[in-house]
């Protein structure tokens, strides 16, 4: 079963992502911001890593850079979320694999989550 580590400041978010990926098989950890997506990930190696761009403290470019230095997640996906369009990073884009807006089609989640992860081919629960 594929674990999903879901990072977002927005508890109703945190529970609607949480929903849909179990209803797609997957476990799911979550995060109220970066630092403790951090933490998690030193105990952790989750499948896929959803994170939203607007947080407290570290924002999720950053967040996803450091993912992406650590030599254990440089394969992990990360997907960055936002509804405030998607990030240039540095200034050169940003290291995220792919981007989605907020609010997501959630056929257009459920078809990024596919394309990374090995799912039995259930849809998401219902909203």
């Amino acid at each position: 079963m594929p674990l999903v580590l879901v990072v977002d400041d927005e508890p109703a978010i945190l529970r609607l992502l949480s929903l849909m990926l179990r209803g797609l098989g997957c476990e799911t950890i979550s995060a109220a911001d970066a630092e403790k997506a951090l933490l998690y990930l030193e105990t952790s190696e989750p499948s896929l890593i959803i994170s939203d761009v607007r947080l407290p403290g570290m924002n999720g470019v950053d967040f996803a850079e450091r993912v992406k230095a650590d030599p254990r997640f440089t394969e992990t996906p990360v997907v960055l979320i936002s509804a405030f369009g998607e990030p240039n990073g540095n200034g050169s884009g940003h290291v995220a694999d792919r981007f989605l807006a907020k609010p997501f089609d959630f056929d257009a989640l459920t078809e990024v989550l596919r394309s990374y992860l090995d799912l039995e081919g259930e849809e998401p629960a219902p909203a």
